[in-house]
């Protein structure tokens, strides 16, 4: 197995990619710094089959997306516009709506379509419906590490009713609401990342970057870490498969089934790949050398 580039998407210049979320029909949303201007996006979505900008939206000059995610219908968005203000974009008319965040320092969203609500974790998590309205919040853990702050983060699982949670301040577990259900055998407690799909909860301890699992009922998937190298970012792919970024700019492929290491080339030649996401059978990653690669994995 082997991946091969297609296509280098043009981005600022410099300018790290923070996040990547998918869309309903191969469409890629892509976050990052700005230009400190206030004149550029770094909100963007690409069309994957046309490989052609489809949308972009803007935050505030000096402003850090570093989260983006699906929003209330398959044509809209929802990043960070600012401090405490989330935003949500209209891919038809490239318009955003503006409204107040009740967490500031935004490191993730995770918007579920089943069940129309919104997690958002920063400073503390919350969850807020359609509507705006704040249905639960659990508080974060933002002022021990000053320094390297590491708050707690969160995803929905397979159901997009239940939730991961894991991170500094918080006990580790999938959660209904703010009710604890499982806890997670033996779980870091500081992350830099966190996913689900709909059997496992992913997360990159810091420090240290290694990368773990949970089954959704507690237990550590499969005990031990994940890849030979430093991670600074993964993506469940199709199938059994495994995506992986290294610090050092590699892309890994991994059988999860059984930790077996299918591929590694180096993508990103000066940085982490620090974003990446699965669409069939092609693979984005984003560097924090200001790359966007478009690429397929080849039997």
């Amino acid at each position: 197995m082997k991946i091969v580039k297609e296509k280098k998407l043009p981005l600022l210049p410099g300018t790290p990619v923070t996040a990547l979320a998918l869309l309903p029909g191969q469409q890629v949303l892509v976050s990052g710094q700005d230009s400190q201007d206030g004149e550029q996006p770094n909100v963007c979505c690409w069309d994957l089959r046309t490989k052609k900008l489809a949308a972009s939206f803007f935050s505030e000059s000096y402003t850090r997306v570093n989260a983006v995610s699906p929003g209330n219908g398959p044509l809209s968005v929802i990043f960070p516009a600012s401090e405490n203000v989330l935003a949500a974009g209209d891919l038809r008319s490239t318009t955003q709506t503006d409204f107040y965040s009740p967490v500031s320092c935004v490191r993730k969203l995770a918007w579920s379509e089943k069940i129309q609500q919104l997690l958002v974790s920063g400073d503390k998590t919350v969850c807020i419906d359609a509507a705006g309205k704040q249905l639960w919040s659990m508080p974060g853990d933002h002022e021990r590490d000053p320094v390297y702050p590491t708050p707690p983060l969160i995803d929905w699982t397979g159901d997009n009713e239940r939730t991961a949670f894991m991170g500094q301040g918080v006990r580790a577990g999938v959660y209904e609401g703010r009710q604890l259900l499982r806890p997670f055998e033996g779980a870091p407690e500081k992350i830099i990342s966190l996913s689900c799909n709909d059997k496992l909860t992913g997360a990159i301890s810091y420090p240290g970057n290694q990368l773990r699992f949970w089954n959704h009922d507690g237990s550590e998937y499969l005990p031990g870490v994940f890849a030979e190298k430093k991670v600074k970012s993964f993506a469940f792919g199709n199938g059994h498969l495994l995506l992986c970024g290294t610090i050092a700019g590699h892309v890994q492929g991994y059988d999860i089934r059984s930790g077996e290491r299918l591929f590694s080339q180096e993508i990103h030649k000066r940085g982490a790949v620090s974003a990446l996401a699965c669409c069939d059978d092609l693979v984005i990653s984003g560097g924090q050398d200001g790359t966007l690669w478009l690429y397929r994995i080849e039997e």
